[in-house]
């Protein structure tokens, strides 16, 4: 049995399709990162809330596996365009393009794991002083209720900026081991094209090179040929002498 391997038609249909998912995938990590530029705002505001919380998890949860699946395309892209120089200079330019809003959306990422990080101090403060005014008895039985459901609230809000922390800790990591991984690609792609230009050089020149020993070649040849025949010519015209010397002669 023999297998059907892809034509080359095929193939340019497939690097086609992966070169959309890429440029399709840039563009909505893009938008995460600008969506996340505007939750920044929010966070630590009256506006927070654990609603605000949920919708950047499920972003983080999303935009991670874009990431992912965007690095392993470019994995498969470099692989499709090895033979064909146009196309290596085309994933080089979405390998670039995709190396870029990744650092947008980690900058955006840190960023944002740093407010969460001072909200989550504050929040802490704040419960330590609802729970010592609430044993010192400052506080009426009024006072106390809706404190209470703040205190609530707030920890509430502490233990989902803490899993949120984690998360984008975790995806920090991730992209930075996804950007590494793009490094590597890069250079090899780099490589790659400077192996098969010196390639190219290196046969261009053996071509002219073999070029200059062939002209050389015929040029001697052509002298070989031409002392030939002066040679042929000078003995013709000896053996005419001598035939005509001997013609005299026997006259006599």
């Amino acid at each position: 049995m023999y297998q059907n391997l892809p034509g080359p038609s095929s193939s340019a249909a497939e690097f086609g399709s992966l070169c959309a998912s890429i440029a399709n995938d840039v563009g909505s990590i893009k938008s995460s990162y600008l969506d996340l530029e505007k939750t920044f705002k929010i966070i630590g505001t009256p506006r927070d809330n654990l609603s605000i919380r949920e919708k950047i998890h499920q972003l983080h949860l999303r935009t991670n596996a874009k990431i992912q699946a965007a690095s392993q395309t470019l994995q498969n892209l470099s692989l499709l365009a090895k033979p064909d120089k146009q196309k290596r200079l085309q994933v080089e330019k979405l390998t670039s393009d995709f190396k870029d809003v990744l650092d947008m959306y980690s900058s955006s990422q840190k960023k944002l794991a740093a407010k969460m990080k001072s909200c989550l101090l504050r929040i802490a403060s704040e419960i330590e002083d609802i729970r010592r005014m609430s044993e010192s008895g400052m506080l009426d039985v009024q006072q106390l209720k809706i404190m209470k459901r703040n205190s609530e609230f707030e920890m509430s809000m502490m233990m989902k900026t803490e899993n949120e922390l984690k998360q984008i800790e975790t995806n920090i990591l991730d992209i930075h081991e996804t950007m590494n991984n793009l490094s590597a690609l890069v250079n090899e792609q780099g490589t790659q094209i400077e192996k098969i230009e010196e390639a190219v050089t290196s046969a261009a020149d053996g071509i002219e090179s073999g070029n200059s020993e062939l002209q050389k070649a015929e040029q001697s040849s052509n002298k070989r040929r031409c002392r030939i025949i002066v040679l042929l010519v000078v003995a013709v015209l000896i053996v005419l002498i001598v035939i005509g010397i001997l013609v005299y002669q026997l006259k006599n």
